[in-house]
């Protein structure tokens, strides 16, 4: 365990070292690009320190945004453990900003940024680091106009918001089209209306041809995502939780009383998160390995977790439910200790060869009611209205309560 705790902080020490690298290389490329445009257009002054200062704000809110993110484990999919997945992106873009002011206005290409910069951290994070690559260009360009950036701002915003989401299933057809074809309304009304030119074939051609040319890029994009982070990171996740998975035969073999505990409260803990929208795969996981340690007699189980690779989101309500983490509770996690806990109570009866069947509703409303004097709750993410649908799901499982009885009775 201690030679874990070292491991861990190794890494720890190491990825903090990168971000602190590589966000005070991001502020500096960011800087020097506006300041070197500025001094080989011969841009006034005043003009060139006015845009230094605001892209050198936004760029320390953009790695700011994802250190905070990395610290507050709210970045998305894996992308805590590959860091420089945002940040080798991010300083290829400020190059790619400086050479698109080279360009037509009408010819950027943003729309893939901010999708980009959003996938490989978050919604903070990937809006304010496209933010600022749009205004390195602009500045570059010597455009202040609010239409042209509002022209490739406003998508961008969409963007992020229609692929928020995505997820195991890869679903980003319709969001594609979606915020393509925003794209393309901003590029035309920019380009006809803003531009009082008269409509003619010409109009079209240059917003037809970046809007073709974005949407090939950001279908590339999103295709070469999926393959390689969430397909994955699904298919680990079914193959860990598969019942004959060799951890999960392992647990069987040493102690099926806990083999069953396990099964029966990932049972209950699926059906509550399905219908509340939480995440079942890792409330699954957390069900059945969180005592997979003490059932192997395995030294701890953070070695157990980081040698099967389990996902982040299943660690974290691991480390709750055994208190080695101590932030506010998740939903999952919550839903995890009350069906544990029912679970617990249900065996208890059935060793004791006694017929509670009559008095499930009981159980689960005393259960239920004790769980929240103790103070549970109070540093719980779960609302109000979503315990009440937790109580009544756990009170129409009365068939399910009577298997597990007679399960348990039978071994």
């Amino acid at each position: 365990m201690k030679q874990n705790s070292v491991n861990g902080e190794k890494k720890q020490n190491k990825n903090k070292a990168i971000m602190i690298c590589h966000s005070i290389f991001i502020f500096l490329l960011a800087i020097a690009s506006t300041i070197a445009r500025g001094l080989i257009f011969h841009v006034d002054t005043i003009t060139i320190a006015r845009n230094t200062i605001s892209v050198g704000l936004f760029a320390l809110v953009t790695v700011i945004a994802f250190a905070f993110s990395y610290v507050k484990d709210v970045l998305l999919f894996d992308n805590k453990k590959m860091i420089l997945r945002f940040y080798v992106p991010m300083e290829i873009g400020i190059l790619v900003a400086v050479a698109f002011s080279l360009l037509p206005e009408t010819t950027w290409m943003f729309l893939p940024i901010f999708v980009l910069l959003f996938l490989f951290s978050n919604a903070l994070t990937g809006l304010s680091g496209g933010t600022m690559l749009l205004m390195i260009t602009l500045f570059c360009s010597g455009i202040t106009s609010v239409s042209v950036f509002s022209m490739y701002f406003i998508p961008g915003v969409l963007g992020i918001m229609l692929f928020s989401s995505l997820d195991e299933e890869c679903k980003y057809r319709v969001p594609l089209f979606i915020s393509v074809m925003m794209q393309f309304l901003m590029l035309f009304s920019n380009d006809l209306l803003l531009q009082t030119q008269n409509l003619s074939v010409s109009t079209f051609i240059l917003p037809g041809v970046n809007v073709l040319l974005g949407t090939i890029v950001l279908f590339l994009l999103l295709q070469v995502f999926c393959n390689q982070v969430i397909l994955p990171q699904k298919n680990l996740v079914q193959t860990i939780n598969d019942p004959e998975y060799p951890l999960m035969a392992a647990m069987r073999e040493k102690s099926r009383n806990d083999y069953y505990h396990g099964i029966h409260t990932a049972y209950l803990a699926v059906r509550i998160c399905s219908d509340l929208g939480m995440d079942v795969d890792s409330a699954k996981m957390a069900a059945y390995y969180q005592k997979a340690d003490l059932i192997l007699g395995e030294s701890d189980i953070e070695t157990i977790m980081e040698e099967h690779r389990f996902p982040d989101s299943a660690r974290k309500i691991i480390r709750q439910l055994r208190e080695l983490d101590h932030s506010n509770l998740t939903k999952e996690t919550t839903v995890v200790i009350f069906c544990d806990s029912l679970i617990t109570t249900l065996e208890y009866f059935a060793d004791k060869n006694t017929d509670p069947t009559a008095q499930y509703a009981q159980i689960v409303n005393r259960l239920v009611d004790k769980k929240i004097e103790t103070g549970v709750l109070n540093h719980s993410m779960i609302s109000v209205m979503e315990m009440n649908t937790l109580r009544k799901e756990l009170l129409e499982e009365g068939l399910y309560y009577d298997f597990i009885r007679l399960n348990r009775n039978g071994r």
